[in-house]
């Protein structure tokens, strides 16, 4: 199997982003991943890296992206959680 094969997910918040007229929602969630295995050869993710800090360049949506890694590093603090 490939990817996260082993994890937990933690439910954050709900959102919404206004595009023009268009609104989309959705769920974000947080994942401690306990083993992750190859990506399958056909994937629409190109690579998996690890980082300590929030990658602030290259990013797909730059005005969302750092918005919703606020919401996780308050879920985080709120539930006294500490990741590495």
């Amino acid at each position: 199997m490939g990817g996260a094969n082993d994890s937990e997910l933690f439910p954050v918040c709900l959102y919404s982003v206004a595009s023009g007229e268009k609104i989309s929602f959705g769920k974000l969630y947080f994942a401690v991943i306990k083993t992750i295995g190859q990506l399958p050869a056909e994937s629409e993710i190109k690579e998996v890296y690890f980082k300590s800090d929030f990658p602030e360049d290259n990013l797909t949506y730059p005005l969302i992206q750092p918005l919703l890694y606020k919401k996780v590093t308050e879920y985080l603090e709120k539930r006294q959680l500490h990741i590495r």
